[in-house]
């Protein structure tokens, strides 16, 4: 999959796992409106991420953890 911030294009290729709005993530729900992902592949490293938690704030910090991002931001590769 990959993944974008809004008015960007693609900003790093992930793994993303399904989830519910009862799903936790970092002791926290992840709410509807959100995916558990995890980066592999960061395209462009110093975008914002949109869900930041404590100091993953850009797309380079969430190598190799797992963050929220919004669903509506993430695409099959396929679709690009």
């Amino acid at each position: 999959m990959i993944i974008d911030v809004a008015g960007r294009p693609v900003v790093a290729k992930a793994k993303v796992y399904g989830g519910n709005h009862a799903q936790m993530l970092h002791n926290m729900p992840l709410g509807a409106d959100n995916v558990k992902v995890s980066i592999y592949v960061p395209i462009v490293p110093d975008a914002t991420i949109p869900c930041p938690h404590e100091d993953i704030t850009r797309v380079a910090d969430a190598v190799g953890t797992f963050i929220a991002w919004p669903r509506r931001l993430v695409r099959k590769s396929s679709e690009v």
